[in-house]
C-alpha cells in the first residue's frame, strides 16, 4: 500500500511540475480531487468497499485524509513488523 500511495504521489509531483500551481483556490481544490480519484481506482478489488465509502460521503476528502484511511486499513490487517516501515513511510 505504501508503495503504491508513493507512486500516486510521485504522479502528482511530476504533475506538478509540468502544470505549475496557480493562485486559484478553486484549482487547487480540483486538482487534489483529481489525484484523489486516481488513487481510488487504482485500489486493489478487496478494498472496494472503502473506496465506496469515500465516494458516497457528502465530505470529498482530501488525496491526504484518503491515503490516511487507507494506511490506517491496512496497518489493522498487516502484522507487527510491517507496521515499523508503514510508519516510517508516513
Amino acid at each position: 500500500m505504501t508503495s503504491y500511495l508513493g507512486q500516486v504521489e510521485t504522479l502528482k509531483d511530476e504533475f506538478n511540475s509540468l502544470m505549475p500551481f496557480t493562485d486559484d483556490v478553486d484549482a487547487q481544490e480540483q486538482r487534489d480531487k483529481f489525484f484523489m480519484v486516481l488513487a481510488l481506482i487504482g485500489l486493489r478489488p478487496d478494498l472496494c468497499f472503502v473506496k465506496d465509502q469515500i465516494l458516497i460521503g457528502s465530505i470529498i476528502p482530501t488525496l491526504e485524509e484518503v491515503s490516511v484511511r487507507l494506511l490506517r486499513i491496512f496497518l489493522s490487517k498487516s502484522d507487527t513488523t510491517d507496521m515499523e516501515s508503514l510508519v516510517l513511510a508516513v
